[in-house]
């Protein structure tokens, strides 16, 4: 290879990880909305679910004793 064709080699790697890098930003920050919707929606969850039950209904199992 010459000077020339490491170059365009090197230039095309760059193009591929700037999308790339675009593409992980979109995701980071879709991912962050996600863990703050699924945050609010158990802090909702928890305020109309009775203490001590389960999603499912049935009651939290006791620890057992230690």
């Amino acid at each position: 290879m010459t000077y020339r064709d490491d170059t365009e080699a090197l230039r095309a790697r760059l193009t591929v990880l700037e999308s790339q890098e675009a593409e992980n930003l979109v995701l980071r920050r879709q991912v962050a909305r996600l863990v703050a919707e699924n945050a609010a929606l158990r802090a909702q969850l928890a305020s109309v679910r009775p203490p001590g039950q389960t999603v499912t209904g049935a009651p939290t199992p006791a620890a057992a004793p230690g």
